[in-house]
């Protein structure tokens, strides 16, 4: 059904402590991906990324190992954003810049192997 004439919606804006603390509250833990101009050192963009799940982390590292790094970063992109600037997802250079940065979610803890 096609809603004609509808109110136009303004999206909410909310103070970047508040949206942070809802997003945590909402996802649990949330990373910041800031965009920054080398040239002029201004944020461009903003993104909230949430934690991967193991799906997200497999399929990344699967990508990872084939040197496909950018598409790794796409990937995380794309399944953790919970936030921000949409024209992270949407315009190509954004979001090729916000792939590179988005690999580094994937921290795993050090361990260590050894014969007992």
């Amino acid at each position: 059904m096609e809603v004609i004439n509808a109110p136009a919606q303004t999206p909410t804006v909310l103070p970047a402590a508040t949206l942070v603390d809802q997003l945590k509250a909402e996802h649990g833990d949330v990373r910041t991906l800031t965009l920054t101009d080398d040239e002029t050192g201004n944020t461009v963009a903003v993104a909230y990324l949430k934690r991967p799940n193991r799906p997200t982390v497999a399929r990344a590292v699967s990508l990872l190992s084939q040197s496909k790094v950018l598409e790794a970063g796409e990937f995380l992109l794309e399944n953790c954003f919970v936030g921000g600037d949409q024209h992270v997802l949407s315009d190509e250079w954004l979001k090729m810049s916000a792939a590179m940065k988005a690999v580094e979610i994937v921290k795993l803890l050090d361990g260590e192997l050894k014969k007992s």
